[in-house]
């Protein structure tokens, strides 16, 4: 056992046959994740077949679909995707899923019909909006079941109809204009994820291929926000996840370590700590990684500092990554009442080290109550207030008061901590000849310091570490200017650099 719980191999057998040799569990316990899981798992297999069909024939819905709240019993999409993956993939294999089994899972297991989605709460009278991720999985099974039909049963009046098809590929490729709203969401983008590989899979051409897009782009976003598989960055939804520390077990990363084996990367080393549900959802389905995002996810790391806008007072992603390292922004609080959660910043290596307390992080949510701010990310740069935490693992070259020099593999890591500004600049491999007075000669005035640092090579960076919340807090470099109005950031923008 590791930092983080237990660990499951890496093997899509092994991922399968975890959930297909568990017994059938209490449907009525277990109705949401794991019973209509291990049912699938079993079928994939071609495990207990029978026993799996007389299982599912006596299934009743537990709730209703969509956000469960005090006027309405929801969550029982969260078993809908799995039983409309289960429908597809058997649905015309009468010695896997018998017919009557199948008839009972479109009479009475998938509860939605109709020839119209809707973007509202169950039981709302019309006035609440729903989660994206209940959206997708509800209206993705309602059209699906409707697609059924026209396709088996040749019902052109199905709730498959063309109007809801256009409805919801609109949708779809509006979400891949701007990204999912629920970005690195904790727990919820396992869900958002599986309802988007259900219909790439499933779809017709207009809804597989905007599923598609924007599974692409969700995945690019990723790759250049990770290293070796574990990221720290800010997400929107819950707050209550906003204390955890594992650099490796939200749930994209378990469904990207399977895409990347199923693209030919060694995962061997990689574990699946946690998501072991998303992990089988992402290893029946069919969908491989484009090769843009697997160059990004493994490559070697080119020079770039990635800045990911999400919209009108709406956190960013900032990540500044090269050969061996990343630096990921916290982010932004524009609205206090919002579900968005910022995070310290994090300094990265490819060491492997999975949990936060043994990375460097700046920037401590306690010390931002006032000013949510921590975008303070540049090229190989990062400021913020408060102190800096640095691993004793890492090795200490030299101190001169508040100002510190370490060595971590390749790399040095200049420090300021103590008094105001925490800062942390990375050198590259290969300048062993870089000494403390180097640093602190060009940044000895602590009170400059709180507005702008000097690299040894004459390279400025200025900052505000008072930036209200929405505005950038790097302001300038020597090299280019940024817009600094995070709201109208586009949703990817890539600088790459050679040596600034």
């Amino acid at each position: 056992m590791t930092r983080g719980g237990p660990d499951l191999p890496l093997d899509l057998n092994e991922v399968q046959s975890r959930w297909a040799f568990m017994d059938l569990p209490d449907w009525k316990r277990e109705w949401k994740v794991n019973a209509p899981r291990v049912c699938l798992a079993k079928l994939v297999l071609g495990k207990d077949i029978e026993e799996v069909n007389n299982y599912l024939l006596h299934a009743l819905p537990m709730a209703g679909a969509g956000t469960d709240w005090i006027l309405h019993r929801g969550d029982h999409d969260f078993s809908m995707v799995p039983l409309t993956v289960i429908l597809y993939l058997f649905g015309e294999k009468d010695d896997i899923l018998f017919p009557k089994t199948r008839e009972h899972i479109l009479g009475k297991l998938l509860v939605l019909s109709g020839t119209r989605g809707s973007l509202k709460t169950p039981g709302s009278l019309g006035l609440k909006g729903e989660t994206e991720n209940h959206i997708l999985m509800m209206e993705g099974c309602r059209y699906l079941k409707g697609r059924w039909s026209i396709l088996h049963k040749g019902d052109e009046s199905s709730p498959g109809s063309i109007a809801l098809e256009r409805w919801l590929a609109g949708h779809l490729v509006e979400k891949a204009k701007k990204g999912l709203k629920e970005f690195n969401s904790q727990p919820y983008t396992g869900y958002t994820l599986t309802a988007l590989l259900m219909l790439s899979s499933f779809g017709g051409t207009g809804v597989s291929k905007a599923s598609r897009d924007l599974l692409d782009r969700t995945n690019l976003h990723y790759s250049y926000g990770s290293l070796l598989f574990r990221r720290y960055p800010p997400f929107n939804r819950r707050r209550d996840h906003a204390g955890d520390g594992y650099l490796d077990k939200d749930y994209h990363t378990v469904m990207m370590k399977v895409w990347a084996s199923r693209g030919g990367i060694d995962v061997s080393d990689r574990m699946i700590t946690s998501g072991a549900e998303h992990a089988l959802m992402a290893s029946v389905l069919p969908y491989d990684l484009p090769g843009e995002v697997l160059d990004v996810l493994m490559g070697p790391g080119k020079e770039a500092l990635v800045m990911i806008g999400h919209g009108t007072n709406r956190s960013p992603e900032i990540y500044s990554r090269g050969r061996g390292h990343l630096i990921s922004a916290g982010g932004c609080r524009c609205n206090f009442f919002s579900e968005e959660v910022i995070r310290p910043i994090t300094v990265l290596f490819d060491d492997g080290k999975r949990h936060l307390d043994d990375v460097i992080h700046l920037g401590l949510p306690d010390r931002m109550l006032r000013r949510p701010n921590n975008t303070g990310v540049h090229h190989r740069f990062a400021v913020s207030a408060g102190p800096v935490h640095v691993p004793r693992s890492y090795k200490l070259l030299e101190r001169d008061g508040d100002w510190s020099l370490y060595e971590h593999g390749r790399h040095r890591i200049a420090v300021h901590s103590g008094s105001d500004p925490g800062i942390v600049a990375i050198f590259p491999e290969g300048i062993a000849s870089l000494h403390l007075k180097d640093i602190v000669g060009r940044n000895g005035d602590n009170r400059k310091l709180l507005e702008r640092f000097h690299f040894p090579d004459t390279a400025e960076v200025r900052y505000d570490l008072k930036a209200h919340p929405g505005t950038y807090m790097i302001i300038d470099t020597s090299c280019r200017k940024h817009g600094r109005d995070i709201g109208k950031w586009p949703l990817t923008n890539i600088v790459h650099y050679r040596r600034c």
